[in-house]
């Protein structure tokens, strides 16, 4: 698991590392944990930087928005799809 702090952009957050060497992908499959709300998503990666994606619904569930300071958790999502 790593953890990290982030600030929330429009509808994402930077991720400051490279999970490929950690997880084996650049774009794995994550579970996160913000604001102690679970979401799974998969990493994205643009112009070389990690990103993990916020739908607006879980913003909302998770009361966050553009601009707020977030400690988060992620982990690879190891579940069967």
């Amino acid at each position: 698991m790593e953890r990290f702090t982030a600030t929330v952009e429009e509808r994402w957050l930077v991720v400051p590392f490279d999970a490929k060497p950690l997880w084996g992908a650049a774009r794995p499959r994550v579970i996160a944990r913000i604001n102690g709300h679970e979401y799974r998503q998969r990493l994205a990666v643009y112009g070389g930087v990690t990103m993990l994606g916020l739908t607006k619904a879980f913003r909302a569930e998770a009361g966050i928005a553009p601009g707020d300071v977030v400690e988060v958790e992620l982990d690879l999502d190891e579940t069967p799809r």
